[in-house]
């Protein structure tokens, strides 16, 4: 019968080397290779977080009303296509917003959760 008993460099050799303490040099760091992943990865998920928003939204507008405001809407819609200078000349003479008539529409540039 054979009878054998773990030593500290068994038990630590049993381990995979994924969950092992570090050993740099003689030193041996109270830390695992995944530890320092998940480290990494949670810091680098609260910069994110923390981090503010470098990115910003301009908004316009026109703003009519009366009982076929929508089919006026769609008919500029239509004529606009994706020209922004027709858009702001639209609004100007269209919006029954002051923001519209003075400045083509404009509302401003937004952060993002500002609007």
């Amino acid at each position: 019968m054979c009878i054998s008993f773990a030593t500290a460099d068994n038990a630590k050799e049993s381990k995979p080397f994924y969950l092992r303490d570090i050993e740099v040099g003689g030193t041996t760091l109270p830390f695992s290779p995944v530890t320092v992943v998940v480290m990494l990865i949670s810091f680098i998920m609260l910069t994110g977080i923390f981090n503010t928003s470098k990115s910003t939204a301009t908004a316009s507008h026109i703003l009519i009303e009366g009982t076929n405001a929508e089919e006026r809407l769609n008919k500029m819609k239509q004529e606009i296509g994706t020209n922004y200078t027709k858009f702001q000349s639209l609004a100007k003479a269209h919006s029954i917003c002051p923001s519209g008539k003075a400045d083509g529409g404009k509302l401003g540039t937004f952060k993002p959760g500002m609007m």
